[in-house]
């Protein structure tokens, strides 16, 4: 299960690998089945790994009509109607996914109530929480589920996503820590670590993690990826090409191991090649952000000035909030003279990350050349 990459390096960093995404995987993991009721329970268990929840919730439905006050079988109904909401949205149905949503919420909360010592209905619940950007909200639950059971993995997992989220960085690094204490076997805690650890600034470390995560699991392309961009953060551009390479061997095409190979040959000084992985990078995804980026970079050094500030528009098209793509299209408009635009996209890109530096910087420097 796949997270969104850390919203203020999305133009180098790979993905968070962790819970939150509300999936078949999690309802059949010891979360949810850890104490298997009744013959209903167990019907409808085995329905959800066939990935047939609708008819898991009915199922679940006939076990609380049975006991109403069976609190594995409101937890698992919610953990249904949850896979559905995700179900829904991903087909545009909006009221529906608006009924399961409440109808989940609704369902984690009765669990609760009936049982407090449950663990599992507090980490459905944040889940919930967090998938609807409630994040505040998404780690009360988290660390209720591990009040109650200490050593719950995914809780963990969770957590430290949920606190990213809210940019408390530190936090989040403790809980991945944690979740690797409880399964040092476990790839997910290292990876998500080296991410974090690189973003700090400590690259030694972070490359530690990620080599862990590769002795685990030497098919975890996502490793491969975050080694790749962690050398290029170190200035290491040929073990950064090679882990690229590694990367792309293990899933061809992945745009962000493309990009990242394109880049670390232009910084080799391989601008041609730089630029045609970016177009491959954007051909293989055309959504993603950092490629676009990129070779806005690379078009400007050229001099193609058209091809830039297109491919800087369409990231910011693409992804208005994203404070890098801005920050590099102000510098490209300083390039070209155009001061008095530069000014407005820093301060765009300031009124939506106030204390980001690089653009701080920027704005400051155009401010100072009066």
């Amino acid at each position: 299960m796949v997270l969104p990459r850390d919203k203020e390096d999305c133009n180098v960093k790979t993905y968070l690998i962790a819970g939150l995404a509300l999936s078949a995987a999690l309802i059949q993991s010891p979360a949810i089945s850890e104490d298997k009721g009744d013959e209903t329970l167990k019907k409808g268990d085995a329905l959800m790994e066939r990935s047939k929840f609708s008819q898991a919730a009915e199922l679940f439905r006939e076990g609380i009509r049975a006991n109403p006050d069976n609190a594995k079988a409101h937890c698992r109904l919610g953990a249904a109607m949850a896979v559905l909401y995700e179900q829904h949205l991903k087909v545009g149905d909006k009221k529906a996914a608006e009924n399961d949503y409440e109808t989940a919420i609704l369902e984690e909360q009765t669990a609760i109530r009936l049982d407090p010592k449950y663990a599992s209905p507090h980490l459905i619940l944040g889940q919930l929480y967090a998938n609807q950007g409630k994040t505040t909200e998404a780690i009360a639950e988290f660390k209720q589920a591990l009040a109650v059971k200490p050593n719950m993995f995914t809780a963990h997992l969770d957590l430290g996503i949920a606190y990213l989220t809210a940019g408390n960085v530190d936090e989040s690094i403790a809980s991945f820590r944690k979740a690797a204490e409880i399964k040092p076997e476990h790839p997910v805690p290292h990876v998500n670590l080296g991410i974090l650890l690189d973003k700090k600034g400590n690259h030694k470390e972070a490359i530690n993690e990620e080599l862990e995560a590769i002795r685990i699991d030497k098919r975890l392309y996502d490793a491969y990826i975050n080694l790749g961009n962690i050398y290029l953060d170190a200035g290491d551009l040929d073990n950064a090409k090679d882990r690229f390479e590694q990367g792309l061997a293990l899933a061809p095409g992945h745009p962000n191991a493309t990009s990242g190979l394109g880049w670390a040959l232009a910084e080799k000084g391989f601008t041609k090649d730089g630029i045609k992985k970016q177009r491959q990078a954007i051909a293989s995804y055309k959504n993603f952000v950092p490629a676009h980026i990129r070779l806005g970079m690379l078009l400007a050094k050229t001099g193609d000035k058209v091809g830039a500030d297109a491919e800087f528009n369409e990231a910011i098209r693409i992804s208005p909030k994203d404070v890098t793509a801005g920050t590099e299209y102000a510098k490209f408009l300083e390039t070209k003279g155009q001061k008095d635009l530069a000014k407005a996209q820093y301060k765009r890109v300031l009124e939506i990350k106030p204390g980001f530096s690089p653009a701080i910087q920027g704005l400051a420097g155009l401010e100072s050349a009066k």
